[in-house]
């Protein structure tokens, strides 16, 4: 590892002082000024988008709903392939020597190569199956034709953050990149290559409410065609902070991100080590429930932060523990094999959730159509005990759903069927008959 990339990710991640995740959580009135010397980039973002779906016609503005069709959602995609089996599984700035072992627990992207785009990373990426959101290098506009860079990655990561030097020291750790910065950066690339744009966000993306995060957020939507945003509540001391973040917080900025993205796609970041402590190695649960509060929260595509920052700096730290590699591959290859569900419309109204109402007791939906069967994709909010909920679908019919990958049933009567779950515990189901 070269210099200046080890100086890069130690100064991106690990800084204490203003660390540049923590700098996220700016307060609100140092980001209105911000907000009113680029007011132009928010009407470029109002702009009306319209999109026609078969014999309907609907008018969207980014940063508001998916675009409707009839009761199911138009799937913004993931940007990087029309293939419906395909679903982004990528990761973070990893060596491509490497890509054929991360091809072997189910990942498919790569998102930043450090050292630039040249014929033997392209030939590896290549050779394991891996396409790539790749910097726009000479090298890059000169091959990207033949199929392996699918997207330019912006290398401003975070510039809601601020911006980097070149050994990746933040410049100014108060004050963020300017959304008309990153457009300028973006009009440039796209007159170069017109391919997709990414762009990834720091943690303020899941600290900020609706509102504010609005006013914070919006104006650099014009600036990318594909976002993310990163949030690691097992792993908060990249933060500042010593407790860890409840999950919740994973399903909140997805939340977020997916209404101000509007029709653009979003990825989630997802822990895979401990970061900087030892003792927050991520569990099978635990990857697997971020993962899927992502996704139930509107994700067209997740990526891994492999990284290892201390004691020792490791890159491809998530390789070093086979419980890890376990859990991934598991993981992987459950969403491998729901790709084409995830990366359909979503049902309207196609269920409603209840709950006891003196507990704090949540449950997220996700409701898919696959040809003529329906899938509710599940998962409570709740940290610790269990609790109870019921699931109602339109009708009430009888009949049977299937719990996948949990070799069980549920009956529905009338329209209900319940299930329990436990803290952050995921349920997948199949109505196979109703």
């Amino acid at each position: 590892m070269n210099k200046t990339r080890q100086q890069g990710l130690l100064c991106c991640v690990t800084q204490k002082n203003l660390s540049c995740h923590h700098r996220a959580l700016l307060s609100l009135w140092t980001m209105r000024a911000l907000f009113w010397t680029n007011v132009v980039v928010i009407f470029l973002v109002a702009g009306l988008i319209t999109v026609n779906a078969g014999e309907a016609k609907q008018t969207l503005r980014v940063g508001q709903a998916q675009v409707v069709s009839g009761q199911i959602t138009i799937n913004p995609g993931n940007g990087l392939s029309e293939d419906p089996s395909f679903f982004p599984v990528g990761v973070w700035y990893q060596d491509p020597e490497l890509a054929a072992e991360f091809a072997q627990i189910g990942v498919n992207t790569y998102i930043g190569l450090w050292d630039g785009n040249d014929s033997n990373s392209s030939q590896m990426l290549r050779e394991a199956g891996i396409i790539a959101v790749a910097p726009q290098d000479q090298y890059g506009l000169a091959s990207y034709n033949q199929g392996t860079i699918r997207a330019w990655h912006n290398t401003d990561d975070e510039p809601d953050i601020g911006p980097l030097d070149e050994s990746g020291v933040r410049i100014h750790p108060i004050f963020p990149i300017p959304p008309l910065t990153v457009l300028s950066d973006y009009q440039r690339m796209k007159m170069r290559a017109s391919l997709p744009v990414y762009v990834n966000f720091g943690p303020g993306v899941a600290f900020s409410s609706r509102e504010s995060g609005a006013e914070r957020y919006l104006p650099y939507m014009a600036a990318a065609d594909i976002v993310s945003f990163n949030i690691y509540p097992l792993n908060p001391g990249v933060y500042g902070m010593e407790q860890p973040l409840p999950f919740s917080m994973m399903a909140e900025g997805m939340d977020n991100l997916r209404t101000w993205a509007g029709a653009k796609p979003a990825y989630a970041f997802i822990e895979t080590t401990s970061i900087h402590n030892d003792s927050a190695w991520p569990t099978y649960e635990q990857l697997r429930s971020q993962i899927w509060l992502a996704l139930i929260n509107g994700a067209n595509g997740i990526q891994y932060f492999c990284h290892i920052m201390q004691p020792k700096l490791i890159e491809a730290g998530c390789l070093q523990r086979e419980d890890t590699k376990a859990a991934m591959t598991a993981v992987n290859s459950e969403i491998r094999s729901l790709a084409p569900i995830l990366n359909a419309g979503n049902v309207l109204a196609g269920v409603q959730v209840k709950t006891p109402r003196a507990s704090r007791f949540h449950v997220d939906t996700l409701v898919k159509r696959w040809g003529a069967t329906t899938y509710v994709f599940a998962e409570s909010w709740e940290t610790a005990g269990s609790g109870r909920a019921v699931f109602k679908l339109p009708g009430k019919r009888d009949g049977i759903v299937t719990v996948l990958n949990e070799n069980r049933t549920l009956p529905i009567k009338k329209g209900r069927f319940a299930d329990t779950f436990g803290s952050y515990q995921v349920h997948l189901y199949q109505v196979t008959r109703y």
